[in-house]
């Protein structure tokens, strides 16, 4: 199912702005306000190379943004459709993909097009069947983790937008004593639905157990992290 259309062109594929905010499930209404907070305004997005503006065809002005960077604002969305659109964009991405790798050519006979066409829906139904088997595993990642929203730390500084990497937001946070300093948050922010730690064990080749231990954070925790920044650093 297609959820976004997707627009083939000389430097890759694209998809429109405005069809990607209206697809994200936000809560605001303001087209306007949000592809200048995203784009226009966004110190991480660079005009024709991240998108490009289109012809005003209405009242409404549209961009042609790529797939990498409409990624990246579906998961900033920090919505459930925004992480469904996400991955619907990655899946596209591996079956374009693998259908240049197998076919860069350009048919020039019925023949050679009938059989482009087969090897393609080969690919297509492959690919589905890979999407169908990764589903009980992101289900399983979901139940470790709590929640489908929950993100790792170099996400989060993604997310956050603050302008730091996920090795500095660590050092922040264990500045500020939110964090100790194996990584793991004080137990009054995991009380506060901040945080999560994800503990998993593996075997060293020398037979012993080791526990691994993962800071992961909610939303609620994002929203903490951004006006702590904010309040100490503005």
């Amino acid at each position: 199912m297609q959820l976004i259309k997707i627009i083939e062109t000389e430097k890759g594929q694209v998809v429109s702005a405005k069809e990607l905010y209206d697809n994200l499930g936000l809560s605001t209404k303001h087209y306007a306000k949000w592809y200048n907070k995203n784009l226009l305004s966004n110190d991480f997005a660079i005009e024709n190379e991240d998108y490009v503006e289109l012809p005003l065809s209405g009242r409404s002005r549209d961009f042609a943004i790529t797939i990498d960077f409409a990624k990246r604002i579906s998961m900033m969305a920090r919505t459930e459709k925004g992480e469904s659109i996400r991955k619907y964009f990655i899946e596209c991405e591996s079956i374009a993909k693998d259908l240049q790798e197998i076919n860069p050519r350009v048919p020039t006979t019925f023949r050679e097009a009938l059989l482009l066409a087969a090897e393609q829906q080969e690919i297509i139904e492959k690919q589905t069947l890979q999407i169908e088997v990764m589903k009980p595993k992101e289900v399983f990642y979901d139940q470790v983790t709590g929640s489908e929203n929950c993100f790792d730390m170099a996400d989060v500084a993604k997310v956050c937008d603050l302008g730091i990497g996920r090795n500095l937001l660590f050092q922040f946070l264990r500045e500020n004593n939110i964090l100790r300093e194996n990584n793991t948050p004080y137990q009054q922010f995991i009380d506060n639905g901040y945080f999560r730690v994800i503990e998993s064990k593996y075997n060293k080749p020398d037979g012993s157990v080791n526990i691994s231990l993962k800071t992961v954070v909610y939303q609620k925790g994002i929203d903490f992290i951004i006006k702590k920044y904010n309040k100490l650093n503005l």
